[in-house]
């Protein structure tokens, strides 16, 4: 199930076409910042400077709370798709 990311307009995600919901506009920019990353990791630092050009309050702590809603989200669209694959028992022949 192909997972999709939509950076130009207002960011948005879609698993096998369907929109899910990444969270609201100031949550959204984490995915966009890491996605728009040259493949490097980002420090803390600079995730910050550039998703809000003022940060929020508590800026860090906001900071990764985002980000672990987003690892969440991930995780249960992982276990979907676990959950979605096909199921053989030990005595069926296919591998």
């Amino acid at each position: 199930m192909p997972v999709e990311f939509g950076l130009l307009g207002e960011v948005e995600m879609r698993v096998g076409g369907r929109p899910v919901d990444v969270g609201h506009a100031r949550q959204r920019r984490v995915p966009a910042v890491l996605l728009a990353g040259d493949g490097n990791n980002l420090t803390a630092e600079q995730i910050l400077d550039r998703a809000w050009s003022s940060p929020p309050g508590g800026d860090r702590h906001t900071m990764y709370s985002y980000i672990s809603r987003l690892r969440q989200l991930l995780a249960r669209l992982r276990q979907q798709r676990r959950d979605q694959r096909p199921q053989f028992t030990r005595d069926d022949p296919r591998p």
